[in-house]
C-alpha cells in the first residue's frame, strides 16, 4: 500500500476524535461515580479507555477484508441468495481501508502505553 498524504491526515485526524471523546468521557464518568477526574486519571482510566478504543480500531480493521473475502462471498451468495460476485478490486479496496483502521489501532495502542507510562 502506498502512503500518500490523504491516508495519513486521515489516521491523524480520526485519533484526535478518539482523544477527544475521551477526553470528554473523564468528567461525565467522574461526575457520574463521584470522584476526582484526576484520581481517575492516577489509576490509569484513561489508558484503559485508550485500549479498549485500539482493541475495537483492531477488530474493525481486521474484520473489513474479512468481510469481502471469498468464503464470506460464498456464504452471502449460499445462504443469503445474494447475486454479487467476489472481486480482486474490492477485496483489494478493503484492505487498504483496513490498513489504515490498523495503523489508527497502533497509534491508540502506543498512545495508551505512552499515557500508563507517564501517569506512574
Amino acid at each position: 500500500m502506498t502512503w500518500n498524504r490523504e491516508s495519513l491526515t486521515w489516521v491523524l485526524k480520526a485519533n484526535l476524535i478518539f482523544l477527544a471523546i475521551d477526553f470528554l468521557i473523564l468528567p461525565f464518568t467522574s461526575l457520574f461515580l463521584g470522584i476526582g477526574m484526576f484520581v481517575l486519571v492516577t489509576y490509569g482510566f484513561f489508558s484503559v479507555i485508550l485500549l479498549l478504543n485500539s482493541g475495537i480500531i483492531f477488530l474493525v480493521g481486521g474484520l473489513m477484508p474479512m468481510a469481502s473475502s471469498i468464503f464470506a462471498s460464498k456464504i452471502r451468495e449460499h445462504i443469503l441468495h445474494s447475486d454479487e460476485e467476489w472481486s480482486h478490486e474490492k477485496h483489494k479496496k478493503s484492505q487498504t481501508k483496513a490498513n489504515l483502521f490498523i495503523l489508527l489501532g497502533v497509534l491508540l495502542l502506543l498512545e495508551s502505553i505512552v499515557s500508563g507510562i507517564i501517569i506512574r
